[in-house]
């Protein structure tokens, strides 16, 4: 299998979540003629993997390193904090103020009811 590289996160703190792979178990596959019923698996629990902090160019930065084992299919998943530079991220303002209207499932029926929706009924 081929080996990932590890991913690199500038100026960004990483906590490890939870993961998981799919191991299938094609000694186990029965082939049938006449049905599918699907290869025995399982799903397995990956562990926390290495994760490396480190300086560069005056930055901090993450560094994942990917699992020697870490088949197609599989999945982590991990909580990131960001370090936006000269301010903290709470003080950015919206630039673009849009009114949000409330949606009325009620009205939006019987306005539709009344056109004869074909997919309402």
């Amino acid at each position: 299998m081929k080996s990932v590289k590890p991913i690199n996160l500038s100026r960004t703190k990483i906590t490890y979540l939870c993961g998981a792979s799919l191991k299938t178990h094609f000694d186990q596959f029965k082939e049938s003629t006449e049905s599918f019923g699907g290869i025995p698996s399982e799903l397995v629990e990956i562990d926390t993997p290495e994760i490396r902090v480190g300086e560069k160019d005056g930055e901090e930065y993450s560094e994942i390193v990917i699992p020697a084992e870490f088949e197609p299919g599989s999945i982590m998943l991990f909580a990131t904090d960001m370090d936006v530079g000269l301010f903290p991220l709470s003080s950015l303002r919206p630039t673009l103020h849009l009114p949000i209207q409330p949606f009325h499932f009620s009205s939006y029926t019987s306005a539709c009811a009344s056109r004869s929706c074909s997919w309402m009924s």
